[in-house]
């Protein structure tokens, strides 16, 4: 699970998105994408789901 946070990051900066405006693309919060990026909770399918259209 580590390195999914790790990921997560690396695609949002590699898309020169803010935590805050990546969480308004899946609605959730920034701080919860921060939770994701810090492992403190993994993301669910949903979150993960819209993540992938998203980067399509």
């Amino acid at each position: 699970m580590h390195d999914l946070g790790k990921r997560i990051k690396e695609l949002r900066k590699g898309r020169k998105l803010t935590q805050s405006g990546l969480g308004k693309l899946l609605n959730v919060s920034d701080r919860t994408i921060s939770a994701y990026e810090n492992n403190v909770v993994a993301p669910p399918p949903a979150v993960l789901k819209k993540w992938q259209e998203y980067s399509m």
